[in-house]
Order: C-alpha cells, then sequence, then structure tokens
C-alpha cells in the first residue's frame, strides 16, 4: 500500500467515525434504523432500511431521547 493510499484511508477512516459519532448525537434517522434492524433481528434482518416507516423511525427516537434523560438523571442523583 502507498503512502499517498494509507493516509488517505486514515483520513477516511477519521471522518467516517466522526460522521457516525454525529449521527449518534443528534438520532439521525440511519442511526435509529441501524437500532432497528439489530434489535429485530439479532443481525441478520429480512427487512430493508426503505421499509421501515418513518412513524416507527419517530418513536423509536423518542425513546432513545427518553433513555438517554433517565441516564442523565440517575448519573445527576449519584454525583
Amino acid at each position: 500500500m502507498s503512502k499517498h493510499i494509507k493516509e488517505n484511508y486514515y483520513e477516511h477512516k477519521e471522518n467516517r467515525r466522526a460522521w457516525k459519532a454525529k449521527g449518534r448525537e443528534e438520532i439521525n434517522d440511519w442511526y435509529v434504523k441501524t437500532l432497528l434492524l439489530r434489535e429485530g433481528s439479532n443481525g441478520a434482518s429480512l427487512l430493508k432500511r426503505k421499509q421501515i416507516p418513518q412513524s416507527l423511525i419517530d418513536l423509536k427516537r423518542e425513546e432513545i431521547k427518553l433513555n438517554r434523560e433517565i441516564k442523565k438523571r440517575k448519573n445527576d442523583k449519584s454525583l
């Protein structure tokens, strides 16, 4: 592997990692869909991302927000 290709690989890897972290923080649709597909199938889903209704995505997003708030409040009480 040439030096230029290797540098681009690591740069792309870091950019992708930052993009994923931002998506998790903002609870983007792709992140919610990934969670739904993982939960329902143990990694071997027959369902396609396009088949997940927006209403289900929105409900899952609200569940994630609630769980994050609960976790935050538990951590605040323990301090």
